[in-house]
């Protein structure tokens, strides 16, 4: 303890271990004499006659009732001695430099795996087939191109889900881009909707991952 004040006996000593035996006694009533171990050594047993070391060994030979210091817990020592729970965990670490990966041309894929990847695709393809095939079904999606003729007198409506323009409203959604084409049918906005709540997803998920 550092003081400009001589001090003897336990009030030399000062932590977080001197400050716990302190709560100990006095919440179980025993005195205490602190005692510094002559070589500082944590214990070891000895090679030839196989007697511990240091404050274990001292705690072994009954010495000393009990050991406060930052001893590392051994299944050897452990073999001998009680140890209390650890109240500070430390660990041996190895430093190195972090290895620079050069910038490789698909690098932007890397946030998904492949078979993710894949299964975008697969979804892109997938709904605007089936985007294509639902307008073609929904009598709403077919309309007068010439508001000014009535529909009688016309050949054919027109649908503006072609093939392409399906195609390309599903590629607007993906790059989150507005498109002149707009769902009319209910069963065409269910599925607008739905593709693009998992876009939503997909690409919350790549930024993310991305950054």
């Amino acid at each position: 303890k550092e003081t400009t004040v001589k001090l003897d006996g336990n009030d030399k000593y000062e932590g977080m271990g001197i400050d716990v035996i302190h709560e100990l006694s006095l919440m179980n009533g025993f005195n205490y004499t602190f005692r510094e171990q002559e070589d500082g050594s944590s214990g070891n047993p000895d090679n030839v006659t196989g007697k511990w070391t240091g404050m274990i060994g001292k705690v072994i030979s009954g010495e000393a009732d009990l050991a406060i210091a930052d001893i590392t817990i051994t299944r050897e020592r452990e073999s001998d001695v009680d140890f209390t729970m650890p109240y500070m965990n430390l660990g041996i670490s190895i430093l190195y430099k972090n290895p620079q990966k050069s910038p490789s041309l698909f690098s932007f894929m890397s946030p998904f795996s492949t078979s993710v990847w894949q299964s975008v695709l697969a979804a892109y393809v997938g709904v605007s087939l089936l985007m294509y095939v639902i307008a073609r079904i929904s009598p709403k999606e077919w309309t007068n191109p010439y508001p000014c003729i009535d529909e009688s007198e016309l050949e054919e409506l027109e649908n503006q889900f072609s093939l392409n323009n399906s195609f390309w409203f599903v590629t607007g959604s993906i790059m989150q881009q507005g498109s002149e084409l707009a769902p009319i049918s209910a069963s065409t906005r269910m599925l607008a909707s739905v593709w693009w709540f998992f876009i939503l997803i997909i690409v919350s998920s790549y930024t993310a991952n991305l950054a």
